[in-house]
């Protein structure tokens, strides 16, 4: 059977997501305090060598990447003629780190002051973790993923989620001293409070696609159906 290109560039990308955000210390990849790794030295991991990456294949996955994951510069050494030589540039994902950076905000821009509202996407068995808990958390990660508008995969917001939680970015900045911030590919991110958690107090409602409102002004409006109760989470989709 020909190989598949597609195929193939989906599962480099999702290769480099887990390395970049989660395995790169696991893996023996090092990283700046800003994200960024050498690409000369990602490159000989024994992982990407086996997929047969190059810098070629590498600069080809970056670009087509249709979620922006990536970001591909070069390091602030490389010369004009050096443009091929993967040692002289460097490469890290945009957003959803666990690994502890010592300087997120490097990655990240100050969310515009006239965002009042984004808006969380996320799974019928998260909602309801949500609720007993009373808050949106980062789960592991260094921030909560929220996006301006409600579909898009570049906007942080997956077209396959099932409940939508809106919340009041205003009231949170003002009320809860919560910070805001974008990635480069578009994602608004906050990392919650010292706990790492944004309460049901910032949030203005919650909607569900199937069934419309859920909960408002700080009360259940409609409850989950018992056949939605107690589902699993979709696979790769664990964070609320």
């Amino acid at each position: 059977r020909p190989p598949n290109p597609a195929s193939e560039i989906r599962t480099i990308s999702k290769a480099l997501s887990y390395t970049l955000r989660h395995g790169a210390v696991k893996e023996g990849l090092a990283l700046q305090d800003d994200g960024y790794a050498n690409v000369g030295e990602l490159l000989l991991l024994p992982k990407f060598q086996k997929l047969g990456l190059t810098f070629p294949k590498l600069r080809q996955v970056v670009l087509e990447n249709d979620k922006q994951r990536f970001s591909l510069r070069a390091a602030a050494t490389a010369a004009a003629d050096e443009e091929d030589d993967p040692q002289k540039f460097l490469i890290r994902a945009t957003q959803g780190h666990s690994l502890p950076l010592s300087n997120t905000t490097a990655l990240l821009s100050p969310l515009p002051p006239d965002v009042k509202f984004a808006v969380h996407g996320t799974f019928y068995p998260a909602y309801e973790s949500i609720l007993a808990s009373g808050c949106l958390s980062r789960m592991g990660r260094q921030h909560i993923h929220l996006s301006t508008g409600e579909v898009g995969v570049k906007s942080g917001m997956r077209a396959d989620a099932q409940v939508l939680v809106y919340v009041d970015v205003e009231k949170a900045r003002r009320e809860g001293g919560i910070e805001f911030w974008v990635s480069e590919n578009g994602v608004v991110l906050t990392a919650g409070d010292e706990l790492g958690r944004l309460g049901m107090e910032f949030v203005e409602r919650v909607v569900s696609k199937e069934l419309g409102v859920l909960w408002e002004g700080g009360r259940v409006v409609v409850e989950l159906p018992e056949e939605l109760k107690g589902q699993r989470m979709p696979v790769g989709k664990g964070h609320v």
